[in-house]
């Protein structure tokens, strides 16, 4: 294997080698290095680590050229390879980048009146982020890449969409690719890897979903509810996964996210101009993704409660004419491609037959709480790992993807204590439910909440193979669900042990989270 890696400042880096099946030497500009003294040199699973130190005798600045041999035994996956920067200059100027970001969100967070807890909470929130993006590989972690890679490839090269046909992902709809497209050419262009510039667009959309999700807590909750709210919103586990991570799922999450905001901005103060900003998000995010029809549905909710708590049959505005005519239109669209028979999983035919999974009703009811406890990761593979059920995958995939994250000792022990805590942080949103006297907000959180399960059973149901029972797809669910932690946690009427035993729970929780994607880092 040949390929080229451009240093233009010559910065220091270690280089992360993952072969198919052996790397048995590597040439570095004609010098040759022996690799089989590499502890993992044959390890497609793990792979090893060429440390700077040893190339930086034949390594040029601008552009230096490797010839890897390997030993192909007929592993089918390829050869991967990550380049790690080792440079101390390199890394101040990446900090000072991630805390100027932090800074920036956090002085608009202050202009917009929030507590300095909340301040506090997005600036760590957004440097935690950026760390992540920067530990991790773009095909670590992440689902389908190399077709979202090509889906982007194709746009900027013919400057069109392709059909559902001409690649991996081509099915799915256009407007994430089209917006992920400058940043692919802006990197190249800089002399970087394209995949650097789709990574650092994903940590955007990562940041503004953290951001405009903390301004619609703000919009339902005030005081410890809407700190405890918060709190799990930005340190989500899989909320901080996704943050480098190639693909769609990242615009959609941005997309529904302001639909929310948005749309209870207009319940709250009846302005048209809202409802119009909720719309387009919605459109955006239905041209995103394929669950952008849980958005529609949820904008539907925005429109009419908001008009009716608002206006109270009076004669409606301009915006709120244009918005109702253009929801139409973008309805009428939506069921015509349906009933036309668009499959919502373009490539289902071709996957892989050995993630099929059982698809009777047991398998949605039950919920098997030893295999929950005894597994502390999942796997779309491996039907001991708890895949057969619905709750048991969708809730580990919500903390851990369906990846075994780090499988020690003590991954393992990080990770079934946040699968208990999980359990704790249920019971208390079932609490928050019961006992909190639900308003207008409320029972549109909780129509969220369903609808997105409900989106998720669907799919699954059609589709019987346990990636489509990946947590991801729904993940602003977590909006609906962090709220009813929040009341269940602070109600007024509840003990001092149950207010105590919750804030240890919520706290115990992120906790255990960041030290595991810490060990990961």
């Amino acid at each position: 294997m040949e390929f080229d890696i451009v240093s233009p400042y010559n910065f220091s880096y270690n280089m992360w080698i993952i072969p198919d099946d052996c790397a048995d030497k590597v040439a570095v500009n004609n010098n040759v290095i022996d690799l089989s003294k590499f502890k993992d040199n044959c390890s497609f699973s793990k792979g090893f680590m060429l440390p700077d130190s040893v190339i930086a005798p034949y390594r040029q600045s601008g552009t230096t050229h490797y010839v890897m041999t390997l030993r192909n035994m007929g592993g089918p996956g390829g050869f991967m390879f990550f380049v790690k920067m080792n440079s101390i200059v390199g890394y101040a100027i990446n900090v000072l980048a991630f805390i100027s970001l932090s800074l920036f969100f956090a002085f608009i967070a202050r202009r917009l009146r929030f507590g300095k807890t909340l301040i506090a909470l997005l600036f760590i929130g957004i440097l935690f982020r950026c760390v992540f993006f920067m530990a991790m590989p773009y095909k670590k972690f992440s689902m389908d890449v190399e077709g979202h890679i090509e889906y982007i490839q194709y746009v900027i090269e013919n400057h069109s969409v392709p059909s559902t046909q001409d690649c991996w992902s081509c099915y799915h709809p256009p407007v994430y690719y089209v917006a992920a497209s400058p940043f692919y050419v802006l990197s190249e262009f800089l002399g970087l890897p394209a995949t650097a510039g789709l990574q650092s667009f994903s940590l955007l959309l990562s940041v503004l979903t953290a951001f405009f999700g903390m301004l619609f807590l703000r919009k339902i909750l005030e005081g410890w509810p809407l700190i405890i709210a918060s709190s799990l919103w930005i340190f989500w586990p899989l909320m901080i996964m996704v943050t480098p991570r190639i693909g769609n799922d990242s615009m959609f999450y941005l997309m529904h996210v302001l639909c929310m905001w948005a749309g209870m901005s207009y319940v709250k103060d009846g302005r048209g101009k809202n409802l119009i900003l909720a719309l387009v998000a919605t459109a955006l995010a239905l041209w995103t993704k394929s669950t952008g029809a849980v958005t529609l549905g949820l904008f539907f909710v925005f429109m009419l409660s908001g008009y009716f708590v608002n206006k109270r049959f009076q004669k409606p505005s301009k915006s709120e004419i244009v918005a109702w005519a253009m929801f139409v239109i973008i309805a009428v669209t939506f069921v015509l491609r349906r009933i036309m028979g668009a499959e919502l999983v373009g490539n289902a035919d071709v996957l892989n037959r050995s993630m099929r999974v059982p698809n009777f009703a047991f398998n949605y009811l039950y919920f098997d709480l030893r295999n929950f406890l005894e597994y502390p990761f999942t796997s779309g593979w491996d039907s001991a790992m708890g895949r057969d059920f619905f709750w048991n995958y969708a809730l580990k995939s919500s903390m851990f993807g369906e990846w075994s994250m780090l499988p020690t000792a003590n991954g393992r022990f990080w990770a079934t204590m946040m699968s208990v805590f999980l359990l704790g942080l249920i019971v208390f949103a079932i609490r928050g439910f019961w006992k909190t006297r639900l308003g207008l907000a409320h029972w549109i959180l909780l129509l969220q909440g369903v609808a997105f399960i409900a989106a998720l059973m669907a799919l699954r149901i059609k589709y019987p193979f346990a990636c489509s029972n990946d947590f991801r797809y729904i993940l602003p669910v977590l909006l609906s669900f962090a709220p009813f932690v929040a009341m269940g946690v602070t109600l007024k009427e509840s003990s001092t042990s149950w207010k105590v035993c919750g804030y240890i729970t919520v706290a115990a929780f992120i906790v255990s989270s960041a030290v595991l994607y810490i060990m990961v880092m």
